[in-house]
């Protein structure tokens, strides 16, 4: 008989499905070999239908937790549809973020490129401008050096105007300095000290020659000068307005680039972000998805326990129904023997009924 009620004792002994105490399940394990077999005992009823009430509150148990294994899973099911989403949605920004990243990369190299090539153009424009300038300060300098030669010293005497030999000196030292450096014919640069030196009204038809060639070279150059002066000037400005500019440019480009580059980096903040967020998406996902597992395995471990509770109740049905054709054979079996019984005491009795009638 013990092997015969193994499944219940298997239900019995499993906490997760047996809602009785222990007391009472140990109770019930101790008297389920002796529950079932023979004629039964009222007490052996009893346990049999308080055997069948556990078994039915462990299948409630379990189809409890069954029922709210499927609530979970559908209510799992809908979450993680929507953290899919979420999770699609995600991917998808960090993938626009991605390329709005590049697309300020691309345009952050564009514009140090232009910011390069202005630097380069400024730095040029600067050189062409010192040449210019420096060009242009030389000028002014032989302007200003032959006018102060001019109006300062070649005038006096011209005009003989001194007051003294020594003063007189003074005037023609700088005259003749001049005419040295800028290259003054040999020939006129001999005579010229003594001519020049010689008061206008003691010249004579050579010195006043001489002094008028001097006069007019030096004012020739002057002329030449201030027309030189003059289109200097022009380019100066120019070469100072085109330095302007181009030092404007650059500043622009550099400006340009530094808000490239700030746009860049915000573009990288952006993915960063929405890389974070893509990672927790997923990961959401993955442990949503797992949860999803568990309670499979839970529901699959119900459908289990429920089997065996099944199993146990379809083995007290076998063991009851056996008992029942056990008690029904026996009834069949002792209704003729008592029938045979009662015959041979009829046939016992009747001599003795006819002897005393005797």
């Amino acid at each position: 008989m013990d092997s015969s009620t193994t499944q219940i004792a298997k239900v019995l002994s499993d906490s997760d499905s047996n809602t009785a105490d222990p007391a009472t399940t140990e109770m019930f394990l101790r008297a389920l070999p002796h529950t079932f077999g023979g004629e039964r005992h009222d007490f052996q009823v009893r346990l049999a239908n308080m055997l069948r009430e556990i078994l039915k509150q462990a299948r409630e148990k379990q189809k409890g937790k069954q029922a709210s294994a499927a609530t979970s899973l559908e209510e799992t099911n809908a979450t993680l549809e929507k953290l899919q989403q979420e999770k699609n949605d995600a991917a998808a920004k960090a993938a626009c973020a991605k390329a709005m990243r590049e697309e300020k990369r691309t345009m952050l190299s564009g514009k140090k490129e232009s910011t390069a090539t202005a630097a380069q153009r400024h730095e040029e424009t600067v050189r062409t401008n010192a040449r210019i300038a420096e060009h242009h300060a030389e000028i002014e300098q032989s302007k200003t050096e032959i006018d102060t030669i001019v109006t300062c010293y070649l005038s006096m005497l011209v005009s003989g105007n001194w007051d003294t030999e020594e003063a007189r000196d003074d005037f023609v030292k700088p005259v003749m300095d001049y005419l040295e450096q800028t290259g003054c014919d040999k020939v006129l640069f001999a005579a010229l000290p003594k001519a020049l030196g010689c008061h206008p009204d003691k010249r004579g038809d050579f010195t006043k020659v001489a002094v008028g060639e001097v006069v007019k070279s030096l004012h020739d150059r002057a002329s030449t000068l201030a027309s030189s002066l003059e289109e200097s000037k022009v380019r100066f400005e120019e070469a100072k307005a085109e330095n302007l500019g181009a030092w404007a440019i650059a500043d622009v480009a550099r400006d340009a680039e530094k808000l490239a580059e700030e746009e860049k980096n915000i573009a990288e903040e952006h993915l960063h972000q929405a890389t974070i967020i893509g990672k927790l998406a997923v990961s959401s996902v993955d442990d949503l998805q797992m949860k999803l597992e568990g309670i499979k395995a839970v529901q699959a471990y119900i459908e289990t326990k429920l089997a065996d509770i099944d199993a146990a109740v379809k083995e007290m049905d076998h063991l009851e129904t056996d008992i029942v054709d056990i008690e029904r054979e026996s009834a069949d079996v002792a209704s003729p023997a008592a029938k045979r019984l009662k015959l041979s005491e009829c046939t016992a009795s009747s001599p003795a009924h006819v002897m005393g009638g005797q």
